[in-house]
């Protein structure tokens, strides 16, 4: 939406091209916003005609898009008092003229007229608010900047603010935004906040802020520091592709990968949460991710040209991927209760803020660094007000931003590296290039310790890597990682079919120097203890006497059980007992079954019977809905002699869910909190109104699923996903059908 894409300054012309109304003369505007000289307006109205928001006619009249006109919630203004007092009937006006100590019309538009022009005049305003009480004048001051809606009887005993509202409410000073709604919210009219404001009140029209002061950070460290993070950002993806492909990973059947499963990553790979989300998302927008056939995250076909690429290729692919990507990972750390990774939730908002981020930061000279990071939220604030708001609504999104900025290497010491310059220019060959100045090769040898241990100083090659990932168990992974040899890791090697000749041949190719004699020693002891003992499945044991089991042996008959001797008195049958029981019968032979203790099994011979698959013949049963009681004719029956309304019969087993509701949902009232627990009981749409963490409030319908302690679990339909909704955030509920 072009709204979206303006700054504050052309959203404050724009504002005042409304205020000053549709028609107005670029004359008239400059007087709106109080400036002297007509080219301060320059700027933003190219900007603004270039979006074809604002046009000048043939008689230099700037004229408005259709439905921008009389919008102006930038400046904080609302409605008119024609729009909003329009719907009231005629003697309601007439008692808000008599307050106003006005005489009533003898029509209706005649009265509404006498109170706009009353309302208009900021003397008559100041006159009124003169004789209210304390209470009134500061609700009116405070909504009068701080606007168009209010809401006082939030947060606060209705006792305190009952009077002032209804003081201010029967003078028109505000008006319900539903007129049968009397606790509100409300709305000033836009003629009553102007007079308050004052006669000298001008829009404001607000310039870029200064770039924040920077200091002399010096290129190669800002560039160093920069290297460590790409390093780890590659190291990361690297390692959590390896533990993928060796462990299972399910997502949740919902989509994305659950918080349960992300802090067994964390574990898994000695790394923090947020770290696991950003090289999940970015390895899986660089196609490194795929689902196999059983539902498990997995490497995808393209990951192995990656694993085996320069750092500086990875580093490219990987970067470029999370550049795109629409949101932010760690972004949901912000709420109350995280959400999965990769859930595929986003609206490109925080795509736009990463860029916005680095643009800015690009104007700062190289080597030069921010002294605070929160000094470019004012920046950011002004670049697009429609999508972050003010400074304090951008803080914590920047914050976070800035965070994974680091992490990815584009930032540095609150200053934009040479990866990130190179990567905001879009520039894949230059991005390359740094990242090849900057990354270490990939390593292709390790050093071999007397400690068991070896050591690969900067990122392992993928041959290297899956070598000592055979050969010895990772201890540490980062700049510098560490594996540790032991009986059971040289044993792995082994049990792959590998020799002591194999494992020292390897050994020395990728040394940098001899093999050390500890590690030696380790490799001969368990070469020369392996295989001692031996491990043979059977399907079951014919036992007896020695001549007998070596006729049975021979028998030509009993050739498909592939009997082979296993003691003298021991055959091994490579069929199943049932099997073996029935070949030994039939070639005339009398055997039993024993059990695992050597117990004779008897056996019994019954009539056919259904066993677990068998289907029951009898009707199907419903499926259990929450049912009514009965309902008590006795009771019906005297509330209809009496004229009153006759008992509904309670739906059964909501007792609890109603007491826990009561309990949770403290903005509902009793009927609300009825209609919420039947939902829940049928599982049935609702339609809620919830106000989430930054105070933002939504009407959605949804199909309550469960409670879970503060949070009712719902399938939200305007989203079309599953949410957590907090309980004491829903404002009301009503009924759909």
């Amino acid at each position: 939406m072009a709204l979206d894409e303006l700054d504050r300054e052309c959203h404050d012309v724009l504002s005042g091209v409304v205020l000053s109304g549709d028609g107005s003369t670029i004359e008239e505007l400059a007087q709106a916003h109080g400036v002297e000289s007509t080219s301060d307006l320059d700027r933003g109205l190219a900007v603004l005609r270039r979006n074809a928001l604002v046009w000048p006619g043939v008689d230099g009249a700037l004229h408005l898009a259709g439905p921008l006109r009389g919008s102006l919630g930038a400046l904080g203004l609302g409605r008119g008092l024609q729009t909003l007092l329009k719907p009231f009937p005629a003697d309601e006006l007439g008692s808000i003229a008599e307050n106003l100590g006005l005489r009533k019309g003898k029509r209706k538009q005649q009265t509404l007229d006498a109170i706009e022009a009353f309302l208009s005049d900021p003397a008559e305003v100041a006159g009124l608010l003169a004789q209210a009480p304390a209470e009134c004048r500061e609700i009116a001051e405070k909504t009068a900047w701080h606007g168009p809606n209010c809401d006082p009887f939030r947060g606060t005993p209705a006792e305190r603010v009952a009077d002032p509202v209804s003081w201010l409410v029967t003078r028109a000073l505000l008006v319900p935004v539903d007129r049968f709604h009397v606790h509100g919210p409300f709305e000033m009219p836009r003629e009553v906040a102007l007079a308050l404001r004052g006669a000298d009140y001008h829009a404001p029209l607000r310039k870029r802020p200064d770039l924040p002061k920077a200091s002399d950070a010096g290129t190669d460290v800002v560039d160093r520091t920069a290297a460590v993070a790409a390093g780890r950002f590659v190291a990361g993806a690297a390692r959590l592709l390896e533990h993928c492909a060796k462990t299972s990973v399910s997502p949740l059947k919902s989509g994305g990968v659950g918080v349960r499963v992300l802090s067994q990553l964390g574990r898994a790979l000695h790394a923090d949460e947020r770290e696991v989300r950003l090289w999940l998302e970015a390895a899986a927008g660089a196609e490194l991710l795929s689902i196999d056939g059983d539902g498990h995250i997995v490497p995808a076909d393209s990951a192995e040209e990656w694993q085996t690429s320069d750092p500086a290729d990875q580093y490219a692919a990987l970067v470029s991927a999370w550049w795109w990507l629409p949101g932010t990972p760690t972004m949901t750390y912000l709420e109350d209760k995280p959400g999965p990774a990769l859930a595929g939730v986003s609206d490109d908002i925080d795509r736009t803020l990463r860029h916005d981020l680095l643009g800015q930061l690009a104007e700062i000279p190289d080597g030069h660094a921010v002294t605070s990071t929160d000094e470019i939220d004012s920046l950011l604030a002004w670049l697009r007000p429609a999508l972050y708001g003010d400074t304090e609504n951008i803080a914590a999104p920047a914050k976070v931003t800035w965070a994974e900025c680091d992490a990815a290497g584009v930032t540095a010491s609150g200053a934009l590296s040479s990866l990130g310059r190179s990567l905001l220019a879009e520039d894949g060959e230059q991005l390359r290039a740094e990242a090849a100045r900057l990354l270490p090769a990939a390593q292709r040898s390790a050093v071999l310790q007397a400690d068991l241990t070896a050591v690969v100083r900067g990122t392992p090659d993928a041959k290297l890597t899956r070598s000592l990932d055979l050969l010895a168990d990772l201890e540490r992974r980062d700049t510098a990682s560490t594996w540790r040899f032991s009986p059971s890791s040289i044993r792995r090697a082994f049990d792959q079919g590998w020799t002591a000749g194999d494992v020292v041949a390897e050994l020395e190719r990728i040394s940098d120097s001899t093999i050390p004699q500890p590690l030696r020693y380790l490799i001969d002891d368990v070469a020369r203890r392996f295989g001692e003992l031996k491990v043979t499945t059977v399907k079951c044991c014919v036992v007896g006497d020695e001549a007998l089991l070596a006729e049975v042996s021979r028998h030509k008959a009993l050739a498909p059980l592939n009997l082979r001797t296993l003691a003298p008195t021991v055959l091994a049958s490579g069929k199943a007992a049932s099997e073996t029981l029935d070949k030994l019968r039939a070639a005339g032979y009398s055997p039993v079954q024993q059990d695992g203790n050597g117990s004779v099994r008897l056996e019994r011979h019954a009539g056919k019977r259904g066993d677990s698959r068998s289907r029951n013949l009898a009707r199907p049963r419903r499926a259990a809905i929450p049912q009514r009681a009965e309902p008590d004719f006795d009771l019906i029956a005297k509330a209809l002699v009496k004229g009153t309304e006759p008992p509904q019969p309670a739906i059964t087993g909501l007792t609890s869910r109603i007491d826990e509701l009561t309990h949770e949902a403290t903005q509902l009232g009793p009927g609300e909190i009825h209609v919420l627990a039947d939902a829940l009981a049928r599982e049935s749409a609702v339609h809620i109104e919830y106000v989430d963490q930054t105070g933002k409030r939504t009407s959605r319908p949804v199909t309550p699923i469960d409670l879970d302690q503060r949070w009712l679990v719902a399938w939200c339909h305007m989203r079309d996903d599953e949410r957590n909704f907090r309980l004491e955030r829903i404002r009301s509920v009503t009924a759909i059908g």
